[in-house]
């Protein structure tokens, strides 16, 4: 799976290869085997087979856990929020500023 959640790609053991492309506006398929550049998209003669493997990419998917982890900027806009409602509400209204450093919005 690429990095934006949206591309991904399937290679069987027989050497058919599904890709979704989340910038592109239709997956292909491809025999790796007999067009290793990827050049004949074979989806329209062998939609089946792409669907097949789509369905073992998503059961695949819908079986993976969420990281613990979440990324930098991720962190920084949770914290800033975090310590921005955090300060009491008379503070505020006093003048108080709490010194949140960073453009993470």
């Amino acid at each position: 799976r690429g990095g934006d959640g949206q591309t991904w790609s399937v290679l069987a053991a027989d050497g058919m290869k599904h890709v979704r492309n989340g910038g592109s506006p239709k997956p292909a398929l491809y025999s790796t085997v007999s067009d290793p550049a990827e050049a004949e998209n074979l989806l329209g003669t062998q939609s089946e087979r792409a669907s097949q493997m789509f369905d073992t990419w998503q059961a695949w998917n819908n079986a993976n856990v969420p990281g613990r982890l979440i990324g930098y900027i991720d962190y920084h806009k949770r914290r800033d929020r975090f310590y921005s409602e955090a300060v009491p509400k008379p503070a505020l209204d006093a003048g108080y500023k709490p010194s949140i450093k960073g453009n993470f919005k």
